[in-house]
């Protein structure tokens, strides 16, 4: 139920390009094996590869004007690559943990920023997050030990505490961050967690790897994943941004309302980039592929 509730915000991620497609002779060529190593190298540092993505379904009439849910500190969004080329919608949002809803208004956003700087982004990783926090609470008039019954000075009080130690066992040194990651969202802890859910838009699916674990949108107690699977659906990497404006983060934007086929229509970036809006997202009654585009 709680990844089922992360969809409900302003959520996305990515997936891998293994091939990409010759347009002469209709032939498949395997990209140089260094290319694409630096190119996966390349998108787990947000700061250089600069192109983000992200999808959600919301209800008719939701206004989108932000790169997260009003009022969060950071939203989730993963690399516009990693979506090329397009595939249909439905499979497509299973990488983020997502799943297609087909009654929602679809909404794409592609974002190029030409600064940084105010979007500060990070990989997704529970030390960057952390690390993120004490930051973006500077200022804030906390103070550790924490308030009584103040949760995001007591997530504030955990950040501060960790130190991401070096060591030689790799198992010991992940143990010892995901130790501190399980205090800044115990299970037991409902307002811990909600202050984290409405802030960063972090549930239980967040894997904490700088990667969104695929096909987690039913994860719950009563339908739970073992470590095999989390590990081997840990796919797209993905990354949190400061909630700035869509004009801000240098975005377009598209909506596409519900019609029959748009599930296993495809959901291309470079469409979103030649159709939608800049910085304001406006309606495009039916996903297409983007032509005019090397390689179309």
């Amino acid at each position: 139920m709680a990844a089922r509730q992360r969809c409900k915000g302003w959520v996305l991620t990515a997936v891998c390009l293994l091939v990409s497609l010759g347009c002469a002779h209709k032939t498949v060529t395997a990209p140089n094996p260094s290319a694409l190593a630096m190119a996966v190298d390349r998108a787990h540092d947000p700061a250089t590869q600069m192109d983000f993505f992200r999808v959600a379904f919301v209800p008719k009439g939701t206004t989108i004007d932000h790169l997260a849910r009003p009022g969060a500190l950071r939203g989730f969004v993963g690399a516009s690559s990693y979506f090329l080329p397009a595939m249909p919608l439905s499979r497509m949002v299973t990488y983020p943990g997502l799943t297609d809803v087909p009654s929602n208004y679809l909404a794409a956003v592609r974002c190029k920023p030409g600064d940084t700087s105010l979007i500060q982004p990070i990989l997704a990783t529970w030390p960057n997050v952390l690390q993120a926090i004490t930051t973006d609470l500077a200022g804030a008039g906390l103070s550790c030990p924490p308030k009584p019954g103040d949760a995001g000075n007591e997530v504030y009080c955990i950040a501060q505490r960790y130190h991401d130690t070096a060591g030689d066992d790799v198992t010991v040194v992940l143990t010892k961050t995901l130790e501190a990651a399980a205090e800044l969202y115990p299970r037991d802890d409902s307002a811990r967690s909600l202050w984290l859910e409405k802030e960063y838009g972090i549930y239980p699916a967040f894997s904490g790897l700088g990667l969104s674990v695929k096909d987690s949108y039913t994860l719950s107690p009563k339908d739970p994943l073992p470590a095999a699977t989390i590990l081997r659906n840990s796919i797209t990497p993905e990354y949190l941004l400061r909630n700035v404006t869509l004009a801000e983060a240098g975005c377009r934007c598209i909506m596409v309302p519900p019609y029959p086929e748009r599930s296993g229509a495809p959901i291309d970036p470079d469409f979103v980039w030649q159709k939608g809006g800049n910085g304001a997202c406006v309606t495009v009654e039916r996903l297409g592929v983007a032509r005019g585009v090397p390689g179309r």
